[in-house]
Order: structure tokens, then sequence, then C-alpha cells
């Protein structure tokens, strides 16, 4: 990459994180709401009934004496679960995604848009959740090489950021199918795949700088993130803002 490349690249991302925090006034309350209320109640629900679903599920085993029955189970608690997650994950870069464009931004809107493409999105769903099981099945079965983890969550995360980014809200404005969204987020990623991992992998430097020391500012870097996410789709899509 030739200086005067990098330079430009610079000034860009520096211009979208800027657009990005000026984007934030007067939608704090609403990402507050769906980014950090509904997660820590979703987390707090899971910690009293994960603890029931699996002991539920080695029953479900005990009884039939069968281990395949109790790993369907665990299976289908396990994708429920991460199901939740992506959901709310989904539902911040919806509302990031109507921001950047200059749509005004209802958690019952963004629900209802996931929802209407519930068919495709659930095939992306299939896809990061196979991407997080693959590296969860390696940490469990004990690479103790910190050189192959890094490698790994480095690998996973240049595959599922571009599912979050771009896939989902192709899918969302577009109302495509799923192939034809990974097909456009693929030569989206050929092309401006570097600025866009760049800019991501600084909002998140600055979102952990922010939860120093009480996590305050993560008010503030939190929708900052998503609104981030949300011009950089718009940006490589040609969207316009309203």
């Amino acid at each position: 990459m030739s200086k005067e490349k990098g330079f430009n690249n610079s000034i860009m991302i520096g211009n979208l994180i800027k657009e990005a925090w000026q984007k934030v006034s007067g939608v704090k309350s609403i990402f507050f709401l769906s980014g950090i209320l509904l997660p820590f109640f979703y987390f707090i629900g899971l910690i009293f009934t994960a603890g029931y679903l699996i002991t539920y599920s080695f029953k479900i085993t005990f009884h039939l004496n069968t281990m395949l029955i109790g790993m369907v189970v665990i299976c289908l608690v396990l994708l429920l679960i991460f199901f939740g997650m992506f959901f709310l994950i989904a539902l911040n870069i919806i509302l990031g995604l109507r921001r950047a464009i200059g749509l005004p931004l209802s958690i019952k809107t963004a629900s209802s848009q996931f929802f209407q493409n519930l068919g495709p999105i659930f095939i992306v769903f299939l896809l990061w959740f196979a991407l997080n099981g693959g590296l969860f099945f390696f940490e469990i079965t004990g690479a103790n090489s910190i050189l192959f983890r890094i490698i790994s969550a480095l690998v996973l995360y240049l595959l599922t950021l571009p599912l979050l980014c771009l896939t989902l809200p192709f899918i969302i404005t577009q109302r495509v199918s799923a192939s034809v969204a990974l097909v456009k987020t693929y030569q989206i990623m050929r092309k401006q795949g570097l600025i866009i991992v760049l800019a991501i992998i600084l909002m998140e430097i600055i979102l952990a700088i922010s939860m120093i020391p009480f996590g305050l500012g993560i008010i503030w870097t939190a929708p900052m993130f998503y609104i981030l996410s949300g011009l950089l789709f718009r940006n490589a899509a040609g969207l316009r803002s309203m």
C-alpha cells in the first residue's frame, strides 16, 4: 500500500469516526436500552435458566439412557441462547444503520425488519453460529498454543465481521437472499475490506478505553460503534442519507 493511499484511508476512517460521534447526539437513550439494558437482562436470565436447562438435558439423557437425545437437547439449547445473542447484536446493527442513513430509530421497527427477513437472516445466523462454535470447539479440545488461539480468534473476527456489518444490512435494505447478500459482501470486502476492518478495530479500541475506569463512557461509545457500522455499510453500498 502506497503512502498516499494509506494517508487517504486514514483521512476516510477519521471522517467516519467523527461522523459517527456527531450522530450519537439525541440517540443515546435508545441505544442504552437496546445495547446495554436488554443484553444485561438477557444474560441475567441466562444465569438463572442455564443451570436448569443443562440439568434438564442430563435428566433426559439419563431417563432415555442415550447420549444422542441429550446431545440434541443441549445443541438446541445452545442454538436458542446464541440466537438470542445474535438478535440483540442484529437489533443494534439495524438501529445503527437507520441512524447512519437518517431514518427514525425505533426498537419495534428494527425488530420488525429483523423478523420480516427471518429466512435469509437465519442462514446468516447459522454461519455465525458455526464460526463461533468452531472456535469454542478448538478451545474445549485443548488448543494450548497461545499463538494458535490468537490466530483462530483473528480468523473468526475477520469472518464474522462482514456477516454482521455487511451481509445482514444487505438483507435488511435490499431484501435479497442470503446467497446474494454474501456475494455482495465478498465483492465489497475485496475492494474496501482494509478500511472496514481498520475502522472497526479503531472503534473497538475507543470502546475499550471508554470503559476505564467505571464504564460510563460506553453510554456514548456503544451507540457510536453501531452507527459507525451503519456508516461503513452506507458508504460501501452507496446508500444516501435521508
